[in-house]
Formats: structure tokens, C-alpha cells, sequence
């Protein structure tokens, strides 16, 4: 494990710096809401989404999500377990 970490969110190859301290999975669920809301449905659209909610953190915090999510898991016991739930 390396504490090496920095911002890695991008639309295409432009650093997106609005979206620190948006959880990722809610993030790119938004984005993909906004497409198809916004696709000129006269023309096909595929989009294929596969949420990939990958428990990862930082040095301080390897375990992240969000707090309301997390709350839905307070009947495990272990408070990682909870974590890792949301």
C-alpha cells in the first residue's frame, strides 16, 4: 500500500476539480441521467453502465462512502463491514 494519492477524475482528458468530494458512483450516475435526459431521442442511443463502486480511500481512509449509505448498514456490527456495505 503506497500513500500516494491526487486527482484522478477527468472527462476525457480535461481534470474535472467540481467533482472532489462527490462520491464517484453517484457522480457518473448523475452524468449518465443527464445524457439521456438531454440525447435528441430521434437517434439511437446505446449506453451501457455498469457501476463499479470499488472500495477504495486514501492513505488516512482505505474505506470510503457515503455517510446516509453507510446508515443503512448499521445493523452489521463491524463498522468496516458497514463501510464496506455502502
Amino acid at each position: 500500500f503506497s500513500p500516494f494519492e491526487g486527482m484522478d477524475m477527468r472527462w476525457n482528458m480535461t481534470i474535472d476539480w467540481n467533482s472532489v468530494g462527490h462520491y464517484t458512483t453517484r457522480l457518473l450516475t448523475e452524468k449518465a441521467i443527464k445524457l439521456i435526459a438531454e440525447h435528441n431521442k430521434k437517434n439511437p442511443l446505446f449506453l451501457y453502465f455498469a457501476h463499479a463502486a470499488s472500495h477504495a480511500g486514501n492513505y488516512e481512509h482505505p474505506l470510503q462512502a457515503p455517510e446516509d449509505t453507510v446508515k443503512m448498514f448499521n445493523h452489521l456490527l463491524d463498522e468496516k463491514a458497514q463501510v464496506y456495505a455502502g
